[in-house]
């Protein structure tokens, strides 16, 4: 049982601490709280009165008070007087100086009821008279209420934490059920950022009750009570205090298949108890976004017809599934109701649409609802958007151009490349749904290319849709990703089940989902994609399932002569040609043409990055052969697929990409001696071409023929390239002034958060074999192309001209993530006639006891791209470490002299962890599902290189990769 005792005679230089720290030296357990009292006097070196009153254990209290004055202990030489606490209400409070950011000083009110709903709009302005008062101008809205909190819970509370930076709703449980108690945290910065983000209905005030309307920007954080205690200390200079506080985790929407908290933004919070501290409460309360003084209104509550989702799933049944489709998306999110889909009888006239063949007319109008703002708050935008769907309706019934941007008659097609696919994103508490968009094809999605509208894309994402965060100790994975991995999951009336996911969707928490139809299912996906029988590893079986989804452009198909098998080349137990195989000449200038189409450019590609069946990584280009040959290695044999006999391209480059500098490769250059003043001066140089963008058309063409980041499409350079050769940038013509504006600010962006410097004479280069063997090992050959002729709409008829460049001299060359320092090696590049065919790409020697590239962080041959400077990519050890199969890294080569390292490390055993594997039975999809959980629970890839940074410049005098 705690006891609080008085202790006298501190020093008025002491500090709750110190004190604590002497009275801990005399008892055997631990000081709850200590309490000193303000200073009494102007002296700034005086910080308390004297005197403090400490709360100890009963037992440690009586072991202190029956030492007297003979054996008291010493605080700062003095002797302290120790003695039973009295006359606790005379304390002189206003010397105490209280606990900051304590959750008990922190108001909870009791509420009489929660309503959840949506608003319905804004209604004219009236003059509303309160009672003894002028009337006054008063907004009127209209609140749809759905859910209303059940009366046989416990009441429920609510708290305004300034601590959490949050609203705290508990209750959500019976009576008899106390310690299972579930709590709404809505973070501040999730409210409407508006006049509107609170409301206060004064109607309801006069009424002897006050109604709080909060509405959402996303749905609202679920806890749950654990039963469990987190012990934290609280100090300041006057107090030292220990609490435990209850743990809660994150948990899912306990209301069901209601799904209540998914559906409505908008609560609306009942107070009929201690109005005056409420009203007090509110007044003095501060959020940002939201006015000081809440806003008063009047409202009207109206609720949700409950045959409203029964009218819905009638239409379902009647409309195509992209009508139903884009439907579900409005309703995802809140841009129109089930109530207002029923009232305005939305789901008759677009039946009426498709009977006269008017299907494209109905999406576009839809589409309107979404592409059109609406903000109840603001007399510009206040129009609800079933009204836009009713005038776009009108619009699109006219006669329109054939080629006008808004014809609503032009039809989504796919095409080899792209497809149209619907979207789905799953937060703890809803689902979002997006689409279609255009995205990249893969072998699956052109093979079932009839049933491309049953294919989703389905991300795992928090309620902000920012990453979700992995959390051990929470319900999400097992009550909420779990159950839609395995159960799947309704829209549109159609029902989706868990396919399958590539290792670039795995690493973004997205997967594929799809919907049956007869003989057309999951399973039978994959099964025509191979054989997966002899792979007893979880992880390798889904990363050679995801090969077939890798996006990849399809070129030509490929006969059983074709394809020529070569043996690898080995030695020392290295795998030296590991991923790496041929092409002839004449195949490959097929494939480039079937990859780019018609160009006016004679220049074949070295280096192709593809996929065949269940073969993988890349293929250089070999004079020798002749024909239209293939070259295959076993290394690059992952699984049988008898049927997919296309020749796939993933990547294929004429001309290279430049090589910029990141975080974690300043920081191991730095350990390495090279001096920061480099760095600086790279950055400043990097800083005045970007700022020069703007204002030199010389400059501004420079760096848009180079990559700044973006990446865009060739159209959008060609077109910044013809808009700045027609002067048009000395006239300040907005779009092209724009669109510098955008590459500038991606730049700065780059620079300032990812340290993303250009680095002069660096290159991103594929990395293949050097099939003559001449190399010798600490060898590379380098031949690099530059464009000379002007890439604008005045020449893209002309022939692209270009140069070439073989790269002679020492150079730097790295692959991210590169977090060891012997990961930055030192290499001679060097001329060899033989392989002057090759351009674009880094040759590595076969010679050796080790390849080179086993030197470097993580990945063969077949999955990693060269930086001819230093990597970009940001920080993906973990992947690089569980994943060895992952393909499409980017490494980096560099000829500046200016970044050599003085020194060099002994490069890190890069030989990957033995897998978890599946012996005694053969490998079932729920394993790939519990996978794809244990991935997202430890996926600490971000974690890593925020420690590895932090650990860095820690150990500033004696960096070494040892330590990590």
């Amino acid at each position: 049982m705690p006891k609080e005792i008085f202790v006298g005679n501190i020093k008025f230089e002491a500090n709750a601490n110190n004190v604590v720290d002497v009275l801990e030296q005399h008892i055997k357990g631990k000081v709850i709280r200590c309490e000193l009292a303000g200073k009494k006097n102007a002296n700034p070196l005086h910080i308390n009165g004297g005197y403090a009153f400490v709360t100890l254990d009963d037992d440690d209290a009586v072991d202190l008070l029956s030492r007297g004055d003979y054996n008291a202990p010493f605080c700062m030489t003095r002797s302290l007087n120790i003695s039973e606490a009295k006359n606790k209400g005379k304390r002189k409070k206003h010397y105490m100086e209280p606990l900051t950011n304590d959750n008990g000083n922190e108001p909870i009110f009791q509420l009489s009821s929660i309503e959840l709903g949506n608003w319905a709009g804004q209604l004219p302005i009236v003059n509303y008279k309160r009672h003894g008062k002028k009337p006054l101008p008063t907004q009127r809205w209209t609140f749809l209420w759905d859910w209303t909190y059940p009366s046989y819970y416990v009441k429920p509370t609510v708290c305004i934490s300034k601590e959490s930076d949050a609203i705290l709703i508990d209750g959500f449980t019976l009576p008899s059920d106390l310690k299972n108690g579930k709590r709404i945290k809505i973070p501040i910065r999730s409210l409407i950022e508006s006049n509107h983000g609170i409301l206060l209905d004064v109607k309801d005030c006069d009424n002897g009750f006050i109604s709080l309307y909060i509405s959402l920007k996303c749905s609202p954080i679920l806890l749950r009570k654990t039963n469990k205690f987190n012990q934290s200390s609280k100090n300041t200079r006057l107090m030292y205090c220990i609490t435990e506080e209850e743990e809660w985790v994150r948990t899912t929407d306990w209301t069901g298949c209601v799904n209540a908290f998914g559906k409505f933004l908008v609560y609306r919070l009942t107070f009929t108890e201690n109005l005056e501290a409420i009203r007090r409460s509110l007044n003095h309360m501060s959020i940002p976004g939201i006015p000081t003084r809440i806003p008063k209104c009047l409202v009207s509550c109206e609720e949700i017809p409950k045959d409203a989702e029964s009218y819905l799933k009638g239409i379902f049944d009647l409309l195509p599934f992209s009508i139903c489709f884009k439907l579900e998306s409005l309703i995802s999110y809140g841009i129109i109701t089930i109530h207002e889909i029923m009232e305005y009888k939305i789901g008759d006239k677009l039946i009426d649409l498709i009977y006269d063949e008017k299907e494209t007319i109905a999406w576009h109008a839809l589409n309107q609802m979404t592409i059109q703002r609406w903000d109840p708050a603001d007399d510009r935008y206040n129009r609800r958007p079933v009204e836009i769907f009713q005038i776009a309706l009108k619009n699109f019934r006219g006669e329109y151009d054939e080629w006008h941007p808004a014809n609503p008659n032009i039809k989504l097609k796919d095409n080899n490349r792209c497809v149209w696919i619907n979207y789905a994103t799953v937060t703890p508490v809803k689902i979002y749904f997006n689409g279609p968009e255009y995205e990249s094809s893969n072998r699956i999605l052109r093979r079932y290319s009839e049933y491309a509208d049953r294919f989703i894309r389905v991300t795992f994402k928090e309620e902000n849709l920012d990453r979700l965060f992995n959390e051990q100790d929470t319900d999400l994975y097992d009550l909420r990703i779990k159950k839609i991995l395995k159960n799947g999951f309704m829209v549109a009336g159609r029902q989706y089940e868990f396919l399958a996911f590539s290792s670039s969707q795995l690493r973004e928490c997205s997967c594929w989902f799809v919907s049956p139809d007869k003989d057309f299912n999951a399973n039978s996906i994959r099964e025509s994609m191979g054989d997966f029988s002899a792979i007893k590893a979880p992880a390798l079986y889904a990363a050679r399932m995801g090969q077939c989804f890798t996006s990849t452009i399809s070129t030509l198909e490929l006969e059983v002569g074709q394809i020529k098998k070569i043996p690898d080349i080995k030695r020392n137990g290295f795998e030296f040609s590991d991923g790496c195989g041929n092409i002839s000449p004449d195949l490959a200038n097929l494939a480039a043409k079937h990859y780019w189409g018609t160009q006016h450019d004679d220049e074949i590609p070295s280096v192709f990055q593809f996929r065949f069946g269940g073969y993988k990584g890349v293929v250089s280009v070999n004079p020798v052969l002749e024909g239209n040959v293939i070259c295959i290695r076993p290394s690059q044999i992952k699984f049988e697929a008898p049927i997919s006999t296309n020749l796939e391209i993933v990547k294929a480059v004429k001309n290279p990409l430049p090589a910029h500098l990141n975080r974690q490769i300043i920081t191991l250059l730095s350990s390495l001696g090279v001096k920061d003043d480099i760095f600086i001066k790279l950055q400043n140089n990097a800083r005045a071409d970007i700022d020069s963008i703007i204002r030199d058309p010389q400059k501004a063409r420079e760096i848009v023929k180079r990559s700044l980041g973006t990446r865009e499409c060739t159209h959008v350079t060609r077109t910044i390239l013809s808009m700045i050769e027609a002067l048009m940038e000395d006239d300040d013509e907005p779009y092209l002034k724009g669109l510098l504006e955008c590459k500038r600010i991606f730049a700065l962006k780059s620079l300032r958060y990812k340290a993303r410097i250009p680095v002069p004479q660096g290159y991103l280069l594929f990395g293949i074999l050097d099939e003559t063997g001449i190399l010798e090992p600490d060898q590379i050959y380098i031949q690099t192309s530059t464009i000379i002729s002007e890439n604008t709409f005045n020449t893209v008829n002309s022939k692209i001209q270009r140069k070439h460049k073989v790269w002679t001299g020492p150079a730097v060359i790295a692959r991210n993530p590169s977090l060891h320092p012997g990961d930055i090696r030192v290499v001679r590049a060097v001329d060899v006639p033989k392989l002057n065919h090759l351009k674009n790409c880094v040759v590595f020697s076969q010679k050796g006891e080790k390849p080179l590239p086993n030197c470097l962080s993580g990945g063969d041959l077949g999955m990693s791209l060269y930086i001819s400077s230093l990597g970009f990519f940001f920080l993906n050890i973990s992947l690089s470490l569980y994943f060895l199969f992952l393909d499409g890294d980017e490494f980096f080569v560099c000829f500046d002299e200016r970044i050599f390292p003085e020194t060099e490390s002994e490069p890190m055993d890069y030989s990957p962890p033995k897998r978890k594997t599946i012996e005694d039975r053969a490998l079932e999809i729920s394993d790939i599902r519990d996978f794809f959980i244990d991935f997202m629970k430890n996926d600490r890839v971000g974690r890593i290189g925020s420690l590895h940074l932090a650990l860095a410049d820690f150990y500033t005098e004696a960096f070494n990769g040892s330590r990590f």
